[in-house]
């Protein structure tokens, strides 16, 4: 709210399973003065002491902590983190990077930003026909967690795999076919802590 008691902007349920996080990610970042903060969440799914730090240095050290993690870099936008991840993982000319089409720009951008090609894989076979008719990429129709698609995506040759769906037990299964298929190096994105707890994984 302003200095007078009104509210400037409301965003809605956060405690939506598909958009919550990004909502309350957004909330965080555009508060001028306070936040009245009201869900069904957890309290520990609600990191409170992000609003209480000082500075962007305080903030990455509490974050990592909260995490469990030794580093952790703060960022503008979703678009400049995925950047910066391509840039860790050496992304560059010469490189090719597989998407999905049925995504935001920036998980494609990331890639050009940093001069490699991009192509895409999809099991939406409408999409998969548009993006073949309006750019000038390689477009393979599939589950990306099945090998016949993985071999035709020449997971073979990759330096890198990310397994990044909002399915953990898609990314677990996508991320050993890549691996069993050659795929250099796998990263896979796991929400539920009895999966990431685990030593093996």
């Amino acid at each position: 709210p302003n200095e007078h008691g009104k509210v400037l902007q409301t965003f809605g349920p956060i405690n939506n399973p598909d958009r919550g996080h990004r909502r309350l990610n957004v909330l965080f970042t555009r508060a001028k003065k306070e936040i009245h903060l009201y869900t069904s969440m957890p309290p520990n799914d609600v990191w409170i002491e992000a609003m209480n730090c000082l500075s962007q240095e305080q903030f990455e050290k509490q974050f990592s902590n909260f995490c469990g993690v030794n580093h952790a870099v703060a960022v503008n936008s979703a678009t400049s983190a995925l950047h910066l991840a391509c840039l860790a993982l050496g992304l560059g000319l010469g490189d090719w990077l597989w998407t999905s089409p049925n995504t935001f720009v920036a998980s494609a951008n990331c890639g050009r930003y940093c001069g490699a090609n991009v192509d895409f894989v999809d099991i939406d076979p409408e999409k998969c026909q548009r993006a073949s008719e309006n750019l000038d990429v390689i477009v393979v129709e599939g589950n990306g967690a099945s090998p016949n698609i993985l071999v035709s995506a020449r997971v073979s040759d990759a330096d890198y795999v990310l397994c990044l769906t909002r399915v953990d037990e898609i990314n677990l299964i996508a991320s050993q076919q890549s691996h069993e298929l050659g795929a250099n190096k796998v990263i896979a994105r796991l929400r539920d802590q009895q999966y990431s707890s685990r030593e093996s994984i």
